[in-house]
C-alpha cells in the first residue's frame, strides 16, 4: 500500500491510456501522378468519423512519398505514399 492509501485517502483506480495510430500505405495512379495524395488526405480529414476521432493536432501526416515509378503490368506510372492517422488519446479507468 502507498502512504496516501494508509493515511485514509481513497486510492485511485488504475488507468490505461490508449494512443492509437493508423498507418496507410497506398499508390496513386492518377493521370498526373501524385496529384490525388493531398486530396485523399483532405477527404479522410473531412470524413465525419475521422473528424470525431482524430487528434486535434497532427491528425494526419504524410510520412512518405516516392518518386514516380512505372508499373509494367498496368502500363501506368504511380507514386507510393504513406499516411499516419493519429486518433485522440483515451484514458480508461480499470476496474470501474
Amino acid at each position: 500500500t502507498t502512504p496516501a492509501a494508509t493515511a485514509g485517502s481513497p486510492s485511485k483506480a488504475p488507468v490505461a491510456r490508449e494512443k492509437i495510430s493508423v498507418l496507410l500505405d497506398g499508390r496513386d495512379y492518377s493521370p498526373r501522378v501524385g496529384e490525388q495524395v493531398s486530396k485523399f488526405k483532405e477527404a479522410l480529414a473531412a470524413s465525419p468519423f475521422f473528424q470525431a476521432h482524430l487528434d486535434k493536432t497532427n491528425s494526419i501526416q504524410l510520412t512518405s512519398l516516392s518518386a514516380p515509378q512505372d508499373d509494367s503490368s498496368r502500363k501506368a506510372a504511380f507514386v507510393q505514399f504513406g499516411l499516419q492517422l493519429n486518433l485522440q488519446e483515451k484514458e480508461r479507468r480499470l476496474y470501474e
